[in-house]
């Protein structure tokens, strides 16, 4: 055989298949192209027939930080969707309704940054929390991992919440996470009643598969045995029905953790040594390579780190990315990009307030946003004369449901009701216990029972009234329900 036949015998493809193959990839990227561009109109038309008060803050972003709101920030949402432009324009919606209220007036339309809309939580990030972690599983994909007994009753809530907004744009810029989605991986050893907190949870819950460009793909609680059938109907109630498919709890021994995990394509190598992995990688270490990767190494400060480990660069990042094609954007200016858009918003509002943001159950709702003077106020409902708007799912404006947490926004309560009215004869105490509240104090000596506090600070003769009035809110909207019907009814017959 000839030296030019042998070279081609050992070509794993002839000339003619490598040609077929360019060609047909050629095509498939000809045809993703094709299907993006159609993808974009359509997304775009459908944008332009939502009212304005129904996409205020999308609308506000787009006018003083367009770059925000690209084709490839749209491309996102439609690739979570699977190219759906109706899906995709309300999980778009409802990302920036959602950011706004999360992040408030002044930062919701900044980079999500340590020196953007991070500027104030740097601290809650060395709480450690959350954090991510820097290799993904075996199907490529990001792993966000949860250390729950490190939250305290003393952490700022609300800047978790903002934690794991941050967490989720760190985790969209691995290319392998954009396509096979991200994890959640809860170690709760050593956790209590007193580090669990319902404003986080729901924050987390309600957000992790409803709005967010990247697909939540599973939940993995671990060493929970000992909380979590207190808390179970509490997370229930928060979880969507794709969240509850993808819920798996684990416990037991390392060895049997491990052997568990690893059947979720989660080897020793992607886990921490805190749950018996060899990854040798804390909150700290995250924080200090993200200052790194967002400033440039020489621009970190001794302040910025304070706290800080000083454990290397993290060579598991490294390999994580070598191996499934991890990328981080170079780095920016961010203190310049920050006064660009501070500048923008002052010209465009003059002076934007700053308050306090208060997430109960961050889900997405219309806003009245002044497009006409450019003034970005706080939520409120808009109103005329005096009277709610009837376009609004509900009046914003009022105070009063946000000081009772045991109203109709609490899932907790709906459940209680549900149950009380399925079994008439059942105590009101049980009803509430059932629904998910929990007391820790209920069984101490000592205690009045009705004197006895639930995880919000709210007594169990405070609960037990409230669950009462919905109780009888119901009652008289069967029977109002009951009276049209039935005058419905005589109307028909005199006709």
């Amino acid at each position: 055989m000839s030296s030019k036949k042998q070279e081609t015998a050992s070509l794993p493809f002839s000339s003619k298949q490598l040609t077929e193959s360019v060609v047909s990839e050629t095509r498939d990227e000809a045809t993703i192209n094709a299907v993006e561009a159609a993808s974009l109109r359509k997304m775009n038309e459908a944008l332009s027939e939502i009212p304005h008060n129904q996409k205020s803050a999308l609308v506000h972003v787009q006018r003083i930080q367009p770059d925000q709101v690209n084709d490839a920030h749209l491309l996102g949402f439609l690739q979570a969707e699977d190219y759906d432009a109706k899906l995709a324009t309300r999980r778009l919606i409802g990302y920036w309704e959602t950011r706004y209220k999360v992040f408030g007036a002044d930062k919701f339309a900044l980079p999500i940054t340590l020196d953007g809309a991070m500027m104030d939580c740097r601290e809650a990030l060395k709480v450690g929390h959350l954090y991510l972690l820097p290799m993904c599983d075996k199907l490529g994909r990001g792993i966000i991992h949860a250390n729950t007994s490190a939250l305290r009753w003393e952490h700022n809530k609300d800047d978790q919440i903002r934690v794991w907004w941050y967490l989720i744009h760190v985790v969209a810029e691995r290319a392998s996470a954009r396509k096979n989605g991200y994890i959640i991986l809860a170690n709760a050893k050593d956790s209590t009643l007193h580090n669990f907190d319902t404003k986080v949870v729901s924050g987390i819950c309600t957000t992790s598969d409803r709005i967010f460009p990247i697909r939540l793909k599973a939940i993995h609680c671990c060493n929970a045995s000992p909380v979590f059938p207190l808390v179970s109907s509490v997370v229930k109630s928060m979880l969507s029905v794709n969240q509850r498919e993808r819920f798996v709890l684990h416990n037991g021994s390392v060895e049997g953790l491990l052997a568990s995990l690893s059947n979720y394509h989660l080897d020793k190598g992607c886990l921490p040594t805190a749950m018996g992995g060899d990854l040798s990688y804390t909150h700290e270490d995250f924080l200090k390579e993200r200052l790194e990767v967002e400033r440039g190494y020489n621009n970190v400060t001794d302040e910025d780190c304070d706290g800080c480990s000083d454990q290397g660069q993290g060579q598991e990042e490294a390999a994580g990315a070598a191996a499934f094609g991890s990328s981080f954007p170079e780095t920016v200016d961010s203190y310049n990009y920050l006064m660009t858009a501070a500048k923008k918003l002052e010209s465009a509002s003059g002076a934007v307030n700053s308050s306090k943001v208060r997430v109960s159950v961050p889900v997405p709702t219309s806003l009245s946003l002044g497009i006409d003077t450019g003034l970005l106020p706080q939520p409120v409902a808009s109103r005329s004369n005096g009277q709610p708007n009837q376009n609004d799912d509900k009046p914003l404006g009022k105070k009063k449901a946000k000081s009772h947490p045991g109203r109709f926004g609490d899932p907790r309560m709906n459940l209680a009701v549900q149950a009380k009215q399925d079994n008439p004869s059942m105590p009101l105490l049980t009803a509430l216990v059932k629904g998910g509240f929990v007391f820790p104090e209920m069984n101490k000596p000592g205690i009045k029972l009705s004197s006895c506090k639930d995880m919000e600070n709210v007594t169990v003769y405070q609960r037990r009234n409230q669950l009462l009035r919905r109780l009888r809110q119901e009652k008289q909207k069967m029977t109002n329900s009951r009276g049209d019907y039935a005058s419905g009814f005589e109307d028909a017959n005199v006709s």
